[in-house]
């Protein structure tokens, strides 16, 4: 467990600290995904944002989630 962890943290730090690195992370709740993305974040002095999904998540809110991120990276 401890060394998929570290597999998994090493691969995030990898593209996060390269220069202009951006890193999107679709997956289930429950799996340790947020924690390993806080961990590396702190490790790097970084920003990261959370989106939300709820029942009445649509394209639309997809589209503008997206669209803020991108802009906020840029």
């Amino acid at each position: 467990m401890y060394e998929t962890f570290t597999n998994h943290l090493l691969k995030i730090l990898r593209v996060i600290t390269v220069q202009d690195g951006h890193l999107i992370v679709v997956g289930l709740k429950g799996y340790g995904i947020s924690s390993l993305i806080k961990i590396a974040s702190f490790i790097c002095s970084a920003k990261h944002a959370k989106m939300e999904i709820h029942a009445d998540y649509g394209d639309v809110e997809w589209q503008s989630d997206i669209r803020s991120r991108i802009v906020r990276a840029v």
